[in-house]
């Protein structure tokens, strides 16, 4: 199975713009890039902008600053530590980073490093199109912003999604994948009297029994639902499927969901 479509929740965030540079961190692991701006939130809850679905990660684990001329971390006071080129940070206390500089978050064995340690601009920069923008003219919303909206037919044979930004909603179509989007919206529904983090667990091999595909398939569609959030700019987008990688439960990631049935 190609990498890319086993993410496991960490999220590539792409640059404000096309044709934006900016500050990056990259996997080590798998070459995954995250551009970075002043306040970006790492954890695992789905209104962080950095999603680690790693059961070891906090909610909100820690935040990336830029402030007297650098890159700064803090540790938001995490379960399990963030730590930084191996060592261990103060819970709430800011450390400068370097280009080149390690981080860990939990017991993720996911490392990230800072390869590009340029300061967050606002200044005017010029696409390959030559159209002059700003790059803060375009800043993407978090998936914690939008609210989904499935709709099923009364036979159950048919099921579309719309994503609801603001006043505006963007039909994301029919498409194969969605009954499984709105299964598991109905089993987050279920679970909504729990607390949060244990609505809507399921078992993803149980689950692909259930909707009578593979798990291989049940992974293609995952990818494929992520990626319709991306084409929105949707900061967070591989949370919309959350995954435990222990126990191998999956779950949308997301309370601000609608099923309706016509």
């Amino acid at each position: 199975m190609n990498d890319d479509l086993d993410r496991t929740g960490f999220e590539l965030v792409d640059a404000f713009l096309s044709g934006v540079r900016a500050a990056t961190l990259r996997c080590e692991s798998s070459g995954e890039l995250v551009s970075l701006w002043s306040g970006l939130l790492v954890g695992r809850s789905s209104r962080c902008d950095l999603i680690l679905d790693e059961t070891s990660v906090s909610g909100r684990h820690a935040q990336l600053t830029f402030g007297q001329g650098t890159w700064r971390v803090r540790d938001l006071g995490s379960r399990n530590g963030t730590r930084l080129d191996g060592r261990r940070l103060e819970a709430g206390v800011d450390r400068a980073l370097d280009a080149g500089s390690v981080l860990e978050f939990g017991l993720d064995e996911r490392v990230w490093r800072l390869i590009d340690d340029r300061p967050p601009g606002d200044e005017a920069i010029r696409r390959p199109d030559a159209t002059l923008l700003t790059a803060t003219a375009h800043r993407p919303v978090s998936l914690g912003q939008i609210a989904l909206h499935f709709h099923v037919s009364a036979d159950e044979q048919h099921a579309s999604w719309e994503a609801e930004i603001g006043d505006e909603r963007h039909d994301l179509g029919d498409r194969s994948y969605v009954y499984l989007l709105v299964t598991l919206a109905r089993l987050r529904h279920r679970d909504r009297d729990q607390p949060v983090d244990r609505r809507g667990w399921t078992a993803a091999d149980e689950l692909a029994r259930g909707l009578e595909m593979t798990p291989e398939t049940l992974k293609v569609h995952v990818y494929r639902a992520r990626e319709a959030l991306r084409s929105l700019d949707v900061l967070g987008a591989g949370g919309l499927v959350e995954r435990r990688a222990s126990s191998n439960q999956i779950r949308l990631g997301t309370d601000r969901i609608a099923v309706h049935v016509s």
